[in-house]
């Protein structure tokens, strides 16, 4: 009985392992075009908006560009800073 089940999960490990790594290859190629896509939007968006000196915008549009910018920067520095120092 185990040398059927050791052939059955020889026979059965190389499709199943090919099979994971196809479904973990597409998901990455999903996440990648989705990434690509909401920066395609934000791209065309950031495109549409008016071009005003920063001495023109309102106190709430200052405040939004700096959140933005903050929020941006952490998004990119957390990640790298913790491949840094773990």
């Amino acid at each position: 009985m185990e040398i059927l089940f050791d052939l059955l999960f020889d026979d059965l490990a190389g499709p199943i392992f090919e099979l994971l790594l196809e479904l973990i290859v597409r998901l990455v190629e999903a996440l990648v075009h989705l990434i690509g896509w909401l920066f395609e939007r934000f791209r065309r968006w950031l495109d549409l908006q008016p071009n005003i000196a920063p001495s023109q915008l309102s106190m709430l549009h200052r405040f939004g560009r700096l959140s933005v910018g903050i929020g941006l920067s952490l998004c990119i520095l957390a990640p790298l800073l913790w491949l840094v120092w773990r």
